[in-house]
């Protein structure tokens, strides 16, 4: 049975070589949502979280699977729909793949402890530009967490078999595509504003949700400053106007603590026992 401080010590790993990897190659990335709060605020792990966030420039996101691929230690890979057949994550993922924490049943996907990696795009300019590009991320989100998993998916005859790979590859995998390039024509350069790849834009999409998203895009300008927050034993970048970032996000009394994780139980986790947790996290209170 795992602890949540050794999940953390995972996470905390993943953070810390991702990290070396951008700076090395010169590509920015920011501490995001609770892992800033929680750098904010506590100077490392809001105690009870159990995910680590940050955000990479949509422009930058070659650039950044390809040096992790090469960087990365043998144990940490970067996710996606193109590197892990049947993920079906709008945003990227770095796993450790010597772990295991399911975050949904019957997944078909790798499963290791993660780190989240949102790229931020180019908002429309206006609110009617924006929406259509919110029903292209929702478009986008819905035909990626559909395509049949052919390697990984068990097929009851030869002819089904066929089907579900007629499916994937003539149905499925072309409008993921299709979409995915409608989400980058409407994202305008002259635009104030970033949209991150949330997963806000998975389910029925109505104004309500529109209004929402639109209510957490972050304006362009906080990409342009960056300074680096203590987390735990090393120091991160992130927004230099960390104040205007979690405002948009969580309100103006983001300091005080809102207790939210995603999981509870531990029991079912595998760790990586050559992360020694106890040295990993130091302000965990």
């Amino acid at each position: 049975m795992a602890t949540l401080k050794e999940v953390q010590a995972c996470e905390l790993d993943i953070l810390e070589n991702v990290a070396r990897v951008c700076e090395r190659n010169n590509i920015d990335y920011y501490l995001s949502s609770g892992t800033l709060l929680g750098a904010v605020r506590h100077k490392g792990f809001i105690p009870w979280d159990d995910d680590i966030d940050i955000i990479i420039k949509h422009e930058d996101i070659k650039r950044f699977k390809k040096a992790c691929k090469k960087e990365l230690p043998e144990r940490l890979f970067v996710q996606d729909y193109k590197t892990d057949k049947g993920t079906p994550y709008i945003s990227l993922k770095v796993r450790n793949k010597n772990t295991y924490m399911p975050e949904t049943e019957n997944a078909t996907s790798n499963q290791g402890i993660w780190m989240d990696v949102f790229p931020a795009i180019n908002s429309g300019r206006n609110y009617e530009r924006f929406a259509k590009q919110a029903f292209y991320f929702n478009r986008y989100q819905y035909y990626l967490a559909n395509q049949s998993k052919i390697t990984k998916t068990k097929y009851s005859s030869f002819p089904n078999m066929v089907f579900r790979i007629i499916r994937e590859l003539f149905f499925y995998r072309p409008l993921t595509e299709y979409y995915y390039h409608k989400i980058k024509k409407m994202a305008d350069s002259d635009s104030d504003m970033c949209v991150l790849f949330f997963p806000i834009f998975f389910g029925e999409y109505n104004k309500e949700m529109v209004d929402f998203a639109a209510s957490k895009r972050v304006n362009k300008c906080l990409f342009e400053s960056k300074s680096k927050y203590t987390f735990e034993r090393e120091s991160f970048y992130s927004f230099t106007d960390y104040d205007s970032y979690l405002t948009t996000l969580y309100g103006s009394d983001y300091m005080t603590p809102k207790r939210f994780s995603h999981f509870t139980d531990f029991s079912n986790v595998i760790v990586d026992k050559s992360i020694n947790a106890d040295e990993m996290i130091i302000s965990n209170k």
